[in-house]
């Protein structure tokens, strides 16, 4: 027996036999490479039945491509359901009862060397019918339900898009929609309307996206289709290269607008906001959107409990206790518990005035809501307020007015942490008189002159 001078892959079963440890055969006018004896178990040990796949690529035989497949890859594929029974179980399975060809998740196990196909006459495999190409075939098992899981939650994903398609296309007004109460005004209202995502951007590539947008007080839908393309009405447009459709937003309506916000905002709520998906839900079926949630940037929302106590309380309401964060949309930490913000806005802390007691090391909301500010003397000195060792050196303020060192006091809580004064230096010509202790929630002292 002659061994293989050069690596190649097994004839039998097309995994890969390194030089000089393989059998030479002749197949025909072609040398061939098996392995000597029996072949070794595929990959994890497997030893059942396999299936074969194929894919073409055209091309020429100068240019030989790379193999198709990587070894232990998952995919959907159709297999010949005649050389085998297919498991009734396999992940996927799908196909008419009795059919030759079955649809499941498989796992690739081995590939055959590329072979060029040189079409006669349509003799060709069916994947380069009247074609010139290369022919990749590969041997495959059914993936287990753990290999299959990604996959058939991207196809769950692809599935359930496809179905919210076709509801939006069946109850919006967009110019290709068959939607009978749609009109286009001649100068729509769009100033209190909110966008709603459906996906736009994967369905019109190369063109400027169709867009959706809801009005929830004036109880209104807008369809927006762009129509500015060469050989459009553009006389037809009403706002900017948009024809705007109103239509009334109908309970079937609002819901549909609930789902295609929870299917394409609810990864940028978790990744953006910090909400949680099940605090996010519930508050789009309470009929927020993306817009109007960033300003709960201060609070910790990831139940449905969250979002109950939140919307226990009006909104106004927690903007006039200091809770929403309406001036800018960077985040702010640390972030509490709806719960626990209303007792601290109960009692008039801000969420700055809880940031600045947490620095001071009032870490829980009843030492919050229990801390006093340090009394300031009525004696003559130098008044020094100091911040803990956590807060920035800049936060030592100096005076000798008691009424100003109240009112910084009043401003910043960070002044109020429950530890005592520092040791001064030892007394000098010009030297401390000794901080004195101004009870225990403070931290002020007093200089003599």
């Amino acid at each position: 027996m002659r061994c293989n001078s050069f690596p190649d892959t097994c004839q039998r079963c097309w995994q890969h036999i390194p030089a000089n440890e393989g059998v030479l055969g002749r197949r025909g006018d072609r040398w061939t490479v098996s392995h000597e004896g029996d072949c070794p178990p595929y990959p994890g040990g497997y030893t059942g039945p396999t299936w074969v796949i194929d894919a073409g690529e055209p091309g020429t035989r100068d240019r030989q491509p790379r193999p198709r497949w990587t070894i232990g890859v998952v995919l959907r594929a159709d297999i010949p359901a005649v050389e085998h029974p297919v498991p009734e179980d396999s992940p996927g399975r799908c196909g008419e009862p009795g059919g030759r060809w079955v649809s499941l998740i498989v796992t690739v196990l081995a590939e055959a060397q590329p072979r060029f196909v040189r079409d006669e006459d349509g003799n060709s495999p069916d994947v380069l019918i009247g074609e010139n190409g290369w022919w990749f075939r590969a041997k495959v098992r059914p993936a287990t339900a753990a290999e299959a899981a990604p996959l058939l939650a991207e196809e769950s994903v692809v599935a359930r898009r496809r179905e919210l398609e076709r509801r939006r296309v069946a109850e919006f007004a967009f110019g290709y929609s068959l939607v009978d109460d749609g009109e286009v005004p001649d100068e729509p209202d769009l100033s209190g309307a909110v966008a709603v995502p459906f996906g736009a951007e994967a369905l019109r590539r190369g063109w400027p996206v169709d867009r959706l947008l809801v009005d929830q007080e004036a109880g209104v839908v807008w369809s927006l289709t762009y129509n500015q393309a060469d050989g459009e009405d553009w006389s037809r447009n009403n706002t900017g290269p948009y024809v705007a459709w109103r239509q009334p937003l109908t309970p079937r309506r609002a819901e549909l607008i609930r789902d295609l916000r929870e299917e394409y905002e609810l990864d940028t709520w978790t990744s953006e906001l910090r909400i949680e998906p099940a605090a996010a839900r519930a508050l789009l079926h309470a009929g927020w959107d993306y817009d109007r949630a960033r300003v709960l940037a201060c609070f910790a929302l990831s139940s449905k409990a969250d979002v109950a106590a939140l919307l226990a309380r009006p909104r106004e309401d927690w903007e006039d206790a200091g809770w929403l964060n309406t001036a800018s949309v960077t985040y702010r930490s640390p972030r509490v518990p709806p719960a626990d913000a209303s007792r601290l806005a109960d009692a008039g802390i801000s969420h700055s005035a809880m940031c600045d007691l947490r620095t001071a090391g009032h870490a829980t909301v009843e030492q919050q809501i229990a801390a006093t500010p340090p009394d300031v003397p009525d004696s003559p000195g130098r008044i020094i307020l100091r911040a803990p060792d956590s807060a920035p050196r800049s936060a030592v303020k100096v005076t000798s007015d008691p009424e100003l060192a109240r009112h910084w006091l009043s401003t910043r809580r960070t002044y109020w942490w429950p530890g005592r004064s520092s040791t001064p230096p030892a007394p000098g010509p010009s030297t401390w008189s000794g901080p004195q202790d101004c009870g225990t929630a403070g931290h002020c002292g007093t200089t003599g002159r």
